[in-house]
């Protein structure tokens, strides 16, 4: 969600348009990028769009708190449970970690109703993951991003225009105390989006920047840069490269 060096003008792609149509084209987009800025600005008050544009690696991190109407939209259980009832609950789409801090991503078969007769895929049981849940198992529904969510659709597609890169969206759910994938950084920048219950995070200073592959160890970390529990409602911006961690608090949590 980072493009280095000045922010993108669609216009200066172009050396001249030579058809109506294509000045058509070629003034939507503009558009729909300055558009997609509005909205993120009313989504994120207080995440500077320019200041991240232009950043390189480990400049900038910060803990944003979205507005109330699309904070109380994504937190929607009601569309939750629609994705649920409509994705399909099979491996890579659903995954199960043990909570230990490492990453042993498994096909949670044993919280899965598989097709039988004419059903066309399978289904999660409701039970059987509350059960492993609060076992201390963490659940990672992957690509929400693909079905309709309504605001989760919108905050996805402004992220894409303004930033000019693709957006994917995974579904973490956890219980308890529990640590999912231990000390790690990713290969992309990482927006948290906590819609229910509160989880403690920690984020470490970079000892590499701009790193070309993700990593999971407990060599991963360097000082602690920030360290803080996330609410519903508020959005943690992690660059690329620098480390992290997150835990339970004892409640059931659910994050993009």
């Amino acid at each position: 969600m980072r493009v280095h060096g000045a922010p993108l003008d669609l216009r200066s792609l172009r050396v001249y348009a030579v058809t109506e149509v294509e000045k058509l084209i070629e003034g939507r987009g503009v558009d729909e990028v300055t558009a997609a800025r509005s909205r993120l600005s009313s989504s994120l008050p207080g995440f500077d769009i320019d200041s991240t544009l232009s950043a390189t690696d480990g400049e900038v991190f910060s803990l944003i708190t979205m507005a109330d109407t699309v904070a109380s939209r994504l937190a929607d259980e009601a569309v939750f449970d629609g994705y649920v009832a409509a994705h399909e609950s099979t491996a890579p789409f659903l995954a199960a970690v043990p909570g230990t801090g490492a990453d042993q991503r498994s096909a949670p078969e044993d919280v899965v109703r598989t097709p039988r007769g004419d059903a066309q895929r399978s289904t999660i049981l409701p039970a059987a993951m509350a059960s492993s849940l609060q076992a201390g198992r963490t659940f990672i529904i992957h690509r929400v991003d693909q079905y309709d969510l309504g605001a989760l659709r919108v905050l996805v597609e402004d992220l894409e225009r303004c930033f000019g890169v693709l957006v994917g969206v995974n579904c973490y759910l956890s219980h308890n105390e529990s640590e999912g994938f231990g000390r790690h950084w990713d290969d992309h920048d990482v927006v948290v989006v906590q819609v229910r219950g509160r989880k403690l995070w920690e984020v470490f200073e970079p000892a590499h920047l701009s790193p070309l592959n993700g990593y999971i160890g407990e060599d991963a970390s360097g000082r602690t840069a920030w360290s803080g529990v996330v609410r519903p409602g508020q959005c943690l911006v992690i660059p690329r490269g620098w480390p992290h961690r997150a835990v339970g608090l004892d409640e059931l949590s659910v994050h993009y």
